[in-house]
């Protein structure tokens, strides 16, 4: 700014000089201007590298801090695939004890005691949310990568905490059904066998052997994470 009011001046004092020639006067005009003009350029490019340089740098800092949150939501979603195997052959149990011949009571009450805990992926999504709502997402050049980003929160995470949060509603039926009937006799002995064979139960048992869809949606979850994660890696190798 200094400099241009410094040239500006210079044109002005050319102009009032009355010893100047005309011709001279123009001289001088034209290349205070074109000092002028190339020093508003040149500032103007510098402040468009220093923004772009910024934009690059808040970029990287999120995708980095993306990365993290998707290693943490791949390990849930694994944690999570586990869980459900462990409560198919829960419910798989539950769901045949009446003909289940050879039924142990120790280990029905163990499967019993699963119907009181759930399991549900809690994904990272304050990052994305705040990247997003603050209308940075388009400052990320990699298309591809963006798509990704946008499909594994915007259509991923829903669908698999949709299908878990119907999964969970069944059970906490079930669960509330054995809280309100339970009954736990002197001997030690207890009437879960009988609540088992209820069609209410039965019913719910059968449903809540975990549901392809949930693994499908795990899995796609999982899959879309290792890609997104392996794209930021490759657009920053220095960093993995």
């Amino acid at each position: 700014m200094e400099e241009i009011t410094k040239h500006t001046h210079k044109i002005i004092r050319s102009i009032l000089n009355p010893t100047n020639s005309l011709s001279k006067k123009l001289a001088e005009i034209i290349l205070e201007i074109l000092i002028i003009t190339f020093a508003v350029s040149l500032s103007q490019f510098l402040e468009r590298q220093r923004e772009q340089n910024q934009i690059e740098k808040e970029v990287k800092q999120f995708l980095l801090g993306l990365r993290k949150d998707m290693i943490e939501d791949r390990d849930q979603a694994k944690g999570n695939i586990a869980e459900y195997n462990n409560f198919k052959i829960s419910y798989l149990y539950l769901s045949k004890v009446k003909t289940n011949k050879n039924l142990n009571a120790d280990s029905l009450n163990a499967y019993v005691e699963l119907v009181k805990t759930s399991t549900k992926l809690i994904p990272n999504v304050s990052r994305f949310e705040g990247f997003k709502s603050s209308g940075k997402l388009e400052d990320i050049t990699d298309e591809p990568l963006l798509q990704n980003i946008l499909y594994y929160y915007e259509q991923a995470l829903p669908s698999l905490s949709l299908s878990q949060t119907g999964w969970n509603n069944l059970e906490g039926r079930l669960s509330q059904y054995f809280l309100s009937n339970s009954i736990e006799y002197k001997n030690g002995t207890n009437n879960s066998y009988e609540l088992l064979t209820k069609p209410f139960a039965e019913n719910l048992t059968k449903e809540l052997i975990p549901w392809p869809e949930i693994y499908e949606r795990c899995n796609k979850v999982i899959d879309l994470g290792s890609a997104i994660v392996k794209e930021i890696d490759t657009d920053y190798p220095e960093d993995r």
